[in-house]
């Protein structure tokens, strides 16, 4: 169902900072860090991004995760930053149920497709 990532694929990964957890030796989480991100609010020099995250399902609930994001706040506390920004779609459970567990909203956005019978209608009731 998904690919799993050596870590000689995820050195390949470029333009971006990455941290992982592994078990024997295999990455079984990622999260992904950058200065710019997709929302301008948080384009300053005191806010760092995370812009990628993932844990395979088989090791979810087992508290690696948290782990693994308590380490990265406290590197990047050491490194200066005042602020963590994650930018994440709400409509993915776990993702909103992690992330609004351990961060503030300050915004949010909808982002609504059109359904491809209605762009076959002449017509609209």
């Amino acid at each position: 169902p998904y690919e799993k990532i050596t870590q000689e694929r995820f050195a390949t990964f470029k333009g971006k900072r990455y941290f992982a957890a592994l078990e024997d030796n295999q990455i079984i989480a990622y999260l992904r860090t950058q200065e710019n991100a997709e929302n301008f609010v948080t384009c300053d020099a005191g806010t760092v991004n995370i812009t990628g995250a993932y844990m395979y399902p088989e090791h979810r609930g087992a508290g690696v995760y948290t782990g693994l994001l308590s380490f990265v706040v406290d590197t990047m506390r050491a490194e200066g930053y005042e602020r963590i920004s994650v930018d994440f779609e709400t409509y993915n459970p776990n993702a909103l149920g992690f992330w609004t567990k351990y961060f503030t909203p300050y915004t949010t956005s909808v982002t609504r497709s059109i359904e491809p019978q209605i762009l076959n209608t002449r017509e609209i009731d």
